[in-house]
């Protein structure tokens, strides 16, 4: 195989594994959305009864880092994609 093709493959590979980064963090934001939202669930119904301030403040502070990971998530889920596309138009050129 010459040069050029095994570094065609060799950066293909790589654009597999940002893409594949890309499915896991999209998956991961997923999951803390729905964490945040079973968390939201909780608290509104700890509203309802006698719960102490103290345990329902534990909850929303942490729904809110659940929601502050999957804002965090999207951003490198987009900054991987921008990556992608990029690189993506380099190899078209470099490999024409």
């Amino acid at each position: 195989m010459d040069p050029k093709q095994q570094a065609l493959q060799f950066y293909q590979s790589l654009g597999a594994a940002d893409e594949l980064s890309r499915k896991l963090l999209t998956r991961a934001a997923q999951l803390q959305r729905g964490r945040a939202a079973a968390l939201k669930r909780r608290i509104d119904d700890l509203d309802k009864g006698v719960t102490p301030k103290e345990e329902i403040a534990k909850l929303e502070a942490e729904m809110e880092r659940r929601k502050t990971l999957a804002v965090n998530y999207d951003a490198l889920e987009s900054v991987i994609g921008k990556a992608i596309a990029m690189r993506a138009e380099l190899d078209e050129q470099k490999f024409k």
